[in-house]
């Protein structure tokens, strides 16, 4: 028979999930712990504030990754600092490129295909909501990309080099590099606009394949390379889920 009531058990638990760091509720928790009949089973916290702990969760893992990027941002502000002075980055690039639908393209679910350029798609029967598409660029066009991919920088895009397995190099080239590069003369400015067309058909397979009625926005555009190392036995995801 428990000497305190399982609502208030629950309370004393919920709070010390709240907050974890405060006296008031370690100080609760240790005394409903040591009631007669008190067990681990009765110290959970109430059903009801899990939606909104698990809210409390996700938001501190978002912070922990804004706190892991800040660095990377600092720099990225310094570099714009150094640029020449009243050039805004955008300024680099095409004009319509952050635009919905591009210029001179058709509207989601009107798009016309070249005869080499119609998309090839698979979709997951286990999840209706992933695809896989193949064909979305010529072979002439990916030949030209990897021409482009020959000035990627290792972890270029992140605060650290290999973000996502030490088993590999990672390099990338974002579009707003590209441009930088195609004004200071590195890479020839065909290439850099083939990056931008290039990302934009891939945008538009997607709005066309899921018959998308809203606007379908860039977060972040990325040329990406990822080399395997000399490693006998790996189990590592070369890739892990990621939004």
């Amino acid at each position: 028979m428990l000497n305190a009531s399982l609502p208030a058990i629950q309370a004393s638990a919920t709070q010390l999930q709240l907050e974890p760091h405060s006296d008031v509720a370690k100080k609760n928790a240790v005394f409903y712990r040591q009631q007669h009949g008190v067990t681990r089973k009765d110290f959970i916290p109430r059903e009801d504030v899990q939606p909104l702990i698990e809210s409390m969760d996700l938001e501190h893992s978002f912070m922990h990754v804004l706190d892991e990027l800040s660095g990377h941002l600092e720099q990225f502000g310094e570099e714009r600092q150094g640029g020449e002075e009243g050039q805004d980055d955008a300024e680099l690039l095409d004009n319509d490129f952050f635009a919905y639908p591009p210029a001179n393209m058709p509207q989601t679910g009107e798009l016309e295909w070249q005869e080499w350029s119609k998309p090839e798609i698979v979709r997951f029967t286990t999840d209706p909501d992933r695809m896989l598409a193949d064909n979305v660029l010529s072979q002439d066009q990916c030949d030209k990309l990897l021409e482009l991919a020959k000035h990627c920088k290792e972890g270029d895009g992140y605060q650290r080099k290999a973000p996502h397995t030490y088993n590999e190099l990672f390099e990338g080239l974002n579009i707003l590099d590209a441009a930088k590069k195609s004004q200071e003369g590195e890479v020839v400015p065909e290439l850099s606009q083939l990056y931008v067309n290039d990302s934009r058909r891939s945008r538009d397979a997607i709005a066309k394949e899921f018959n998308l009625q809203t606007p379908l926005y860039f977060s972040y555009t990325h040329l990406v390379c990822r080399t395997a190392k000399d490693v006998v036995e790996r189990r590592d995801l070369s890739h892990p889920v990621h939004s």
